[in-house]
């Protein structure tokens, strides 16, 4: 009678992981932060071109330039942070990302862009 190797002893699998399912939580976590931040703004144009009471292509203009700065900042980010684990610079910009959203929400300068300065 042969054995079945492929078979998982109890308790290793995914419902005996807990760690592993606590990691892939946190990086499905990670990523629908960052997708929703990124995508976010372009199913709300005309929301927040009548909140700010400008034009909608001076709003789309505004969403374009976020995209255009984050694809030219992207490459040289990575390669400062080539040596660093990315297990921690995806931390630190969750956290960063995190940070700033909050600072805007609870901010009571709410009309402006209080985390960028303005």
């Amino acid at each position: 009678m042969a054995t079945d190797r492929t078979a998982t002893p109890p308790g290793t699998g995914w419902a005996g992981n807990r760690r592993g399912v606590a990691v892939v939580a946190a990086l499905m976590l990670g990523a629908f932060a960052f997708n929703t931040t990124e995508n976010l703004p372009i199913g709300v144009l005309k929301l927040m071109s009548d909140d700010m009471d400008v034009s909608l292509a001076a709003v789309g203009l505004l969403v374009s330039g976020y995209g255009l700065t984050v694809a030219v900042v992207s490459v040289p980010i990575a390669q400062l942070t080539r040596s660093v684990p990315r297990r921690l610079v995806l931390c630190l910009l969750l956290a960063g990302s995190s940070w700033r959203a909050w600072s805007r929400r609870w901010s009571p300068r709410t009309g402006c862009c209080w985390s960028a300065g303005w």
